[in-house]
C-alpha cells in the first residue's frame, strides 16, 4: 500500500504543470469565445424589421426631465478619470444636492441640473477645469456636433496694441485672427487701458498662441501678447491641451533628430572637431 501511495503522488506531481498548462490553455480560448461572441452582436440583425413606435407621452417626460443637461468632455483622458469628475465637479460647483452626473464613456460625463439657472450658473463661470487639466462644458441639445464638443470659451487679454489704433472693431479685427469672436469687453471711453479683452470659442484641436506679429503698418511688425484666463495645464512645446511636454511627439521628433545628427557626426571622419 505504501509503494501503491508514494506511485500515485509521484504521478500527480509530474502531471499537475500539464495540468495547470492546459487549464491556461482552456482560460485563454473561453476569453477568445466571450470576445467572438461579444463582436458578434454588433451585426445588423434585426436592422430590418419593423421599426418600434414609443409612447410620445413617455418620450415627452424622458426629454423634460433631462432638459437642462451639460456634456462635459476631458481633453486629457489619461489625467481625468470620469468617476472622478462625477463625484468632485459637483462639489466645485456647489450643487451637490441640486445636480446628478451620469458617465457616458467616451471621455464624456453628463450632468442633470434641476433648474435651468444652475445650468446658466455654470456655464457663466467657465471655463471648466479637472485636475488641472481644461474641460469643455456645453449645454447638451439633439445632434450636438463633435466640433461643437471641443469647444471652451477662453477670454484672453490682449496687450500691445498701438493707442492710435485702439478701437472696438480692432478689436474685433485681431479676435477674428484667433478664431470666432463670442464676446468683446472693451470700452472707447475708458480713460485707462493696460489691455483688452476678447472671448474665443477656442477648438481644442487648436495649438494655444502667446504670441503673434500683427501688421498695423505695412511691412512693420508689432508683437501682441495674449493671456488665457483661467488656463490650467498645457504642453509647454506644441501649445497643445490635450498632453503635456513629456508626452509631445515634438519631444520624440527632436530627440530622434539630435540622435541622427550625432550619428552621422560620429560616422563622418571630415565632421569639424
Amino acid at each position: 500500500n505504501f509503494y501503491l501511495y508514494v506511485g500515485f503522488l509521484t504521478s500527480f506531481f509530474t502531471f499537475y504543470p500539464s495540468f495547470n498548462l492546459c487549464s491556461g490553455i482552456t482560460q485563454s480560448n473561453n476569453n477568445m469565445s466571450d470576445y467572438v461572441r461579444k463582436s458578434l452582436q454588433n451585426l445588423d440583425l434585426g436592422i430590418n424589421d419593423e421599426p418600434v413606435p414609443l409612447p410620445s407621452d413617455l418620450c415627452g417626460r424622458a426629454v423634460n426631465a433631462n432638459r437642462f443637461s451639460l456634456i462635459v468632455s476631458v481633453v486629457n483622458p489619461k489625467k481625468q478619470n470620469l468617476r472622478a469628475i462625477v463625484n468632485q465637479m459637483l462639489k466645485i460647483w456647489g450643487f451637490v444636492d441640486d445636480c446628478r452626473g451620469r458617465v457616458l464613456g467616451d471621455g464624456r460625463v453628463l450632468f442633470i441640473f434641476k433648474s435651468e439657472e444652475s445650468m446658466n450658473l455654470v456655464l457663466r463661470r467657465g471655463p471648466s477645469a479637472f485636475n488641472e487639466w481644461m474641460l469643455t462644458v456645453h449645454k447638451w441639445y439633439p445632434n450636438i456636433s463633435e466640433d461643437g464638443m471641443k469647444i471652451i470659451p477662453f477670454w484672453i487679454q490682449i496687450k500691445g496694441i498701438p493707442i492710435m489704433y485702439l478701437s472696438t472693431a480692432m478689436v474685433n479685427c485681431i479676435g477674428d485672427n484667433l478664431g470666432h469672436v463670442a464676446g468683446v469687453d472693451f470700452d472707447e471711453n475708458v480713460n485707462w487701458v493696460e489691455f483688452v479683452r476678447v472671448c474665443i470659442n477656442w477648438s481644442i484641436d487648436s495649438p494655444l498662441r502667446f504670441q503673434r506679429n500683427f501688421q498695423f503698418v505695412a511691412g512693420e511688425n508689432t508683437i501682441l501678447k495674449f493671456r488665457f484666463e483661467r488656463l490650467r495645464n498645457f504642453c509647454s512645446r506644441c501649445g497643445s491641451l490635450k498632453h503635456d511636454a513629456k508626452e509631445c511627439e515634438m519631444e520624440f521628433m527632436d530627440a530622434a533628430a539630435e540622435e541622427d545628427d550625432n550619428g552621422d557626426h560620429e560616422d563622418n571622419p571630415n565632421a569639424d572637431n
